[in-house]
């Protein structure tokens, strides 16, 4: 009888272990938005809320909206976002983007966090995004400019998704001369001005004077030669040369890099502004 006994207690702790672990656990890195300063309505929190859920799934990369009233005591919005993201276990895989806004003094910060975010939301491309919904943000506008955040955050995750560069800017490679270079570059310059352009306006003087004493031109067509006595039926013109001109694309200078993100001691990037 025990031993029946032990044998369905066995068997019914594994069922319920069973079921656990297949029930859904709430985490905090699954509070995609969160509005503490009160700018939205309860239906747009959900709405916002269900599509950062949807892209951050398809991406693995935490996609996180945090609407504060004030830093709540740290000295700027960058070491405050990064203390939302700690705090909070933010972060799918410490993959995570977030948009932070403080009301007080109207500021926002963009954070990427995690090798993939890091190199998807490059210096120039959070960039590109605040300039995308700072117009709404400034009006008022909340809903728009958050729901523009998230339909960015998607619209650049999936260019690298189909295998494009990540949204950045392209730098040309330059090389820096030193002071005496430039000195001699700028005596080459002079140099060459006084040589060719005295002579240049001296030719074209010289130009405008002869057209002035010109008396006849060539004439056009062959029958401009021809006296009143003579009645031609039929010509024909043959040419002789025949002139083409070839114009060379040159080739693309390759020679360069892409602008890339800088991040921190703590793997973190941002791009902070006002509003």
């Amino acid at each position: 009888m025990k031993n029946k006994l032990r044998i369905l207690s066995g068997i019914l702790l594994t069922l319920i272990l069973t079921v656990f672990n297949f029930l859904p656990i709430k985490a905090d890195n699954t509070e995609w938005i969160r509005d503490d300063a009160g700018l939205l309505e309860q239906n747009e929190i959900q709405e916002l809320n269900q599509k950062a859920a949807e892209i951050s799934s398809t991406y693995n990369v935490g996609v996180y909206i945090r609407l504060e009233n004030n830093h709540d005591g740290y000295s700027d919005i960058e070491d405050y976002a990064e203390a939302l993201y700690s705090n909070e276990s933010l972060g799918l895989n410490s993959e995570a983007v977030m948009l932070v806004i403080t009301m007080d003094d109207r500021r926002y910060d963009i954070l990427a966090h995690g090798d993939n975010a890091n190199a998807w939301f490059t210096d120039y491309g959070k960039q590109e995004m605040a300039d995308e919904f700072l117009p709404d943000l400034s009006n008022g506008d909340y809903y728009g400019a958050f729901d523009t955040f998230l339909s960015t955050c998607e619209d650049y995750m999936e260019t690298v998704k189909e295998g494009n560069h990540p949204v950045d800017t392209w730098i040309p490679e330059t090389e820096e001369m030193t002071p005496e270079e430039r000195a001699d570059a700028l005596l080459h310059t002079r140099l060459i001005a006084c040589g060719l352009v005295s002579p240049l306006i001296a030719l074209l003087i010289c130009i405008f004077i002869a057209s002035r004493n010109r008396t006849s031109h060539i004439k056009r067509e062959a029958l401009d030669y021809i006296g009143d006595g003579l009645h031609l039926t039929g010509w024909q013109d043959i040419f002789l040369y025949q002139t083409r001109s070839v114009q060379h694309v040159p080739k693309d200078n390759d020679s360069g890099h892409f602008g890339g993100t800088s991040t921190n001691s703590g793997g973190f990037s941002h791009s902070s502004g006002s509003f």
